[in-house]
């Protein structure tokens, strides 16, 4: 019963960024921090819920890349500054000064694609907003920088 009720959990955040994400262009949403951190919110709602998913619901559903799910949320939760050039002086705080984990984020120096490999599960790259390129291939638990060694920062 509770993995039907976290699987209701996971469906209602991804139909929500789905909705988020409708008919808005990639620069309309580079533009919209308020949409950007809803989206990043339910990504993590999804990795979060999928943890609590039972190891035998998980074990019927193999196909399904539960460990990359739930690495998403840690990589956003805990590892974007790992990520990135992480310049301090060009990061600024929004929403309110008392509670800013929750209600803001640095508005550079962040994770700006994350994407799996189509070719091979567990290979996810990334790249940051501040020039860095980053890749995986254990499904998040290791990282190198691959960044192109005459790649000109774009800040």
């Amino acid at each position: 019963m509770r993995d039907l009720g976290t699987l209701l959990d996971i469906y209602q955040s991804i139909i929500l960024v789905f909705n988020y994400s409708q008919n808005v262009t990639y620069k309309q949403l580079k533009n919209n921090q308020e949409k950007q951190d809803a989206i990043l919110r339910r990504i993590t709602i999804v990795g979060e819920a999928t943890k609590r998913l039972s190891p035998e619901f998980r074990d019927k559903h193999s196909t399904i890349p539960w460990k990359q799910i739930a690495g998403m949320r840690d990589i956003i939760s805990h590892k974007y500054d790992d990520l990135t050039n992480d310049l301090q002086d060009k990061q600024q705080l929004a929403g309110t000064s008392w509670m800013g984990e929750y209600f803001g984020q640095e508005i550079y120096s962040t994770i700006f694609r994350l994407e799996e490999s189509p070719h091979k599960q567990g290979e996810i790259w990334a790249g940051s907003d501040d020039g860095l390129i980053h890749l995986t291939k254990d499904g998040g638990k290791t990282w190198e920088n691959v960044t192109p060694p005459n790649l000109q920062q774009s800040c």
